[in-house]
């Protein structure tokens, strides 16, 4: 994440409710520090789909 601080519970929801219907499994959110997070799939068509132009983005 780049910007503005936003809180990891708003980016999961967010992320969740872009991806509803794309994404066949759950996934995982890790905050390394102020402004790093990661994103953890369990499946590599996930990935895919997210990848592949899906939103991803937070509050812009």
């Amino acid at each position: 994440m780049f910007g503005q601080v936003v809180d990891a519970k708003l980016i999961k929801g967010k992320l969740t409710i872009s991806w509803k219907g794309l994404i066949q499994v759950n996934f995982f959110l890790d905050h390394y520090g102020r402004n790093w997070y990661m994103i953890e799939f369990t499946s590599e068509e996930d990935v895919d789909v997210v990848l592949e132009g899906r939103p991803w983005y937070v509050k812009g």
